[in-house]
């Protein structure tokens, strides 16, 4: 009996550690700046706000950064390597980026939604009682083809999606995630997310109050982020139980700047890998965690 407890007790040791193994997060530095493999920041001051790069995304294993400041996206592979830029117009507001499942970069500006390819084409607008767009991302469902979320003129904030007609449509609840294809995670409660597989509902997950989903597996696992006394833990949760997590320290983590919807600074890949986008004053550095 002592033993077997002897047992459980190292392969428990064994599984926490592995957890937490620095092998299990990568990451590299991008220099501040103008030059073409640089991305760009401003400390504001005064009623100046802070800028910086607004989103990150991930497709084939290049990662594309969003840089409002130098007008552009950058390129880079998973290893830090700067393949190119591409420049952006110079009359719009960005907010986020998104690659879809066929590789097709997508922009959420004030003016509304952007395929970028040649040139810049609008392709959808921004639902008219939305105020300020705060992030999406481009899907391939039934429900439609890009989930949204933004605030209203109201106040309040709204989620939704938008179909291949260019049709709004809201959902229940303040928080929407997805995975790369057809899944779609809405979280109605602070303890509560539903997981709908084109129209139709098939899961229903518990989380902790303390929770923060920020993405969708194609296996229907739900990725959260949950902070503690020095640090944070990325946790996957299938049918109410955790079956995996990783330990982050407060100096491996993200510093977003917005802090109302930081998901646009999560991209969950089809690897089940988690982009995570970091940005200081002299230098942005880019996490994958590995699942």
């Amino acid at each position: 009996m002592k033993s077997g407890y002897i047992f459980v007790l190292i392969i428990t040791i064994l599984f926490v550690n592995a957890c937490v193994a620095k092998d299990s997060v990568d990451f590299f530095n991008i220099n501040v700046g103008d030059k073409p493999d640089e991305l760009g920041v401003i400390v504001g001051k005064g009623e100046i706000r802070d800028s910086g790069p607004t989103g990150i995304a991930s497709h084939n294993n290049i990662i594309y950064i969003l840089d409002e400041v130098n007008l552009r996206i950058n390129m880079y592979t998973k290893g830090g390597k700067f393949i190119k830029n591409i420049p952006l117009r110079e009359e719009l507001l960005y907010y986020d980026l998104s690659v879809s499942p066929e590789g097709k970069i997508i922009l959420l500006t004030d003016d509304g939604i952007y395929l970028v390819e040649e040139t810049m084409e609008k392709i959808y607008d921004i639902p008219d009682d939305i105020s300020v767009p705060y992030y999406f991302s481009s899907i391939n469902s039934k429900l439609g083809n890009i989930i949204f979320s933004g605030l209203c003129k109201n106040g309040r904030l709204k989620i939704g999606v938008i179909d291949r007609n260019g049709s709004y449509k809201y959902l229940e609840g303040f928080r929407i995630i997805s995975n790369n294809s057809d899944l779609v995670g809405v979280q109605t409660s602070n303890t509560n997310v539903d997981v709908y597989r084109d129209e139709i509902k098939v899961n229903s997950i518990n989380i902790s109050k303390d929770m923060y989903p920020i993405g969708l597996t194609d296996e229907k696992n739900i990725l959260c982020l949950q902070p503690n006394s020095d640090g944070f833990k990325i946790i996957k949760i299938r049918n109410d139980e955790r079956i995996a997590e990783k330990y982050l320290p407060y100096n491996l983590t993200f510093q977003a700047h917005e802090k109302i919807e930081p998901m646009k600074y999560f991209r969950v890949t089809n690897s089940d890998e988690i982009i995570i986008l970091e940005t200081s004053s002299n230098e942005v550095k880019v996490l994958i965690i590995h699942f």
